[in-house]
């Protein structure tokens, strides 16, 4: 069986890496995008699995990226995973689709790598 794929769209290219280097140590295969655009291509190459992706980034919004992935691909979950403390942004995510949201600064990989096997079950 082969490992579950995530794609990581955020534009931050240090936590970007930092979290696709910490997955694949963690036996996941993973694509990574730097905005939204990018995310929806590699989505549509890849399948993955998974998505994580950032609220704000430029070109598209994470909102924006949860709508389109959820009209090609309801059933894949999504997390969010941002640095705004706005609620009403994250109300929106859920509402467009995401299964859960998560805080930046994300302190402990081992929370969101839990928050993806739970996503996945």
């Amino acid at each position: 069986m082969s490992a579950e794929m995530v794609l990581i769209i955020e534009d931050e290219d240090k936590l970007r890496r930092t979290i696709a280097a910490f997955l694949e140590d963690s036996g996941y295969r993973v694509l990574e995008a730097a905005n939204g655009r990018e995310g929806l291509e590699c989505f549509a190459a890849g399948r993955p699995d998974v998505v994580l992706t950032d609220l704000r980034m430029p070109e598209m919004n994470g909102i924006e990226v949860i709508i389109q992935l959820k009209r090609s691909s309801p059933l894949t979950p999504v997390i969010v995973i941002t640095g705004t403390g706005d609620h009403l942004a994250v109300a929106a995510a859920l509402d467009a689709g995401a299964r859960k949201c998560l805080a930046k600064p994300i302190n402990d990989l081992a929370e969101l790598e839990a928050a993806i096997r739970q996503v996945l079950c």
